[in-house]
């Protein structure tokens, strides 16, 4: 037997509602079904904008972690300085002594020794673009003569600079 859905007296088949409650009790039941189905009381969902904010504050702490690190394990200083003024200066003999054998391959002699100035044959000659100069120091380079052949030196009396 059917019963009303307001009310929940019986009622004759057919119907949803008895005579007292009619088309008011329609009206009610409908209005207390759209709020079941409505937004009004449900649990609303969480958007995902909070995971996001979460997501980037993490990657933002991470990258200042790693900026830290890289900027701690960096190496300054005037020891740091040394060295690469050091590193200059081999570089630079090294390029020196290359040009030495250049210059005595096509000239079939070592260049005179001395002082490596802007009048000495390997610069005249265009063996060295420039006469180059320790940057530590700022002299220029010598030529020796250690037993048959020529080498370059650097007067600064540093440390490593020799190669």
């Amino acid at each position: 037997m059917p019963i009303c859905l307001k009310c929940g007296n019986a009622i004759e088949p057919g119907r949803s509602y008895c005579g007292e409650c009619g088309l008011a009790g329609k009206a009610q039941v409908e209005r207390m079904f759209s709020l079941v189905e409505g937004s009004s009381y449900r649990k609303k969902r969480t958007s995902g904008i909070r995971l996001v904010a979460i997501f980037m504050v993490g990657i933002v702490a991470t990258l200042m972690i790693i900026t830290y690190a890289v900027f701690t394990m960096m190496p300054s200083g005037p020891e740091f300085a040394s060295k690469a003024q050091a590193g200059i200066c081999r570089s630079n003999m090294r390029r020196i002594e290359l040009e030495i054998e250049r210059y005595r391959d096509v000239e079939n002699e070592y260049p005179p020794t001395g002082r490596i100035d802007g009048d000495h044959p390997l610069v005249v000659d265009r063996y060295l673009a420039e006469s180059p100069k320790c940057p530590t120091t700022d002299h220029y380079y010598v030529l020796v003569e250690s037993g048959s052949r020529v080498m370059v030196t650097c007067d600064s009396g540093e440390d490593r600079h020799e190669i």
